[in-house]
């Protein structure tokens, strides 16, 4: 009696896997969108390994169940490093209208929404999530050889939340306070 049995996954792409599960879990129920409808899915790993964490880099895609052509990756989720980032609504919208030839049709309040979901599940697992402006499309210019050049510009990051910064300042408010008040009124 033979039993097919999986291969055994090293431990990022046991937690990339397991973040996929609950991932699948939580937001099996939530659309978005009206042409197609969409759901947010978080790809699974490639394989049992992810070079130690290296390649534990997996998308997210808005998917449509009717329509497998009509998906758009949305940005990534990287367990290893902690991280995720998320195309803007503008850059997700350029690129539908270059794939498709049409807006894409998620409105800001939707399109929050997703995000408020997406980073209320992640903070959970202690993954920030970064919103990234994408690079207009990349100029090209001709060498010396005639041959084109693309220029591809960094993305824009923008700041998860103003608190950390807050939390610093404030911090060093009571640390000015407590020495100036030693210094004042003694021991």
């Amino acid at each position: 009696m033979s039993s097919s049995r999986e291969p055994s996954r090293t431990v990022h792409a046991q937690q990339a896997m397991e973040l996929s599960d609950l991932f699948s879990y939580k937001f099996a129920a939530l659309r978005f969108g009206r042409t197609p409808v969409r759901r947010l899915k978080l790809q699974e790993p490639d394989g049992p390994s992810t070079a130690g964490g290296r390649h534990a880099r997996q998308s997210l895609v808005l998917v449509s169940d009717d329509d497998p052509h009509q998906s758009l990756v949305v940005g990534w989720v990287d367990t290893t490093m902690h991280r995720s980032e998320v195309k803007s609504l503008k850059s997700l919208d350029q690129v539908h209208q270059a794939r498709f030839g049409r807006a894409l049709d998620l409105e800001p309040p939707e399109w929050e929404r997703l995000l408020a979901e997406l980073r209320g599940f992640l903070r959970i697992h202690r993954i920030d999530v970064w919103e990234v402006d994408a690079a207009p499309a990349a100029p090209v210019k001709q060498n010396a050889s005639n041959a084109p050049t693309v220029i591809v510009p960094r993305p824009q990051l923008t700041t998860p939340s103003p608190w950390p910064l807050a939390a610093a300042a404030f911090a060093a408010g009571v640390a000015v306070g407590l020495v100036l008040g030693y210094a004042v009124f003694g021991s």
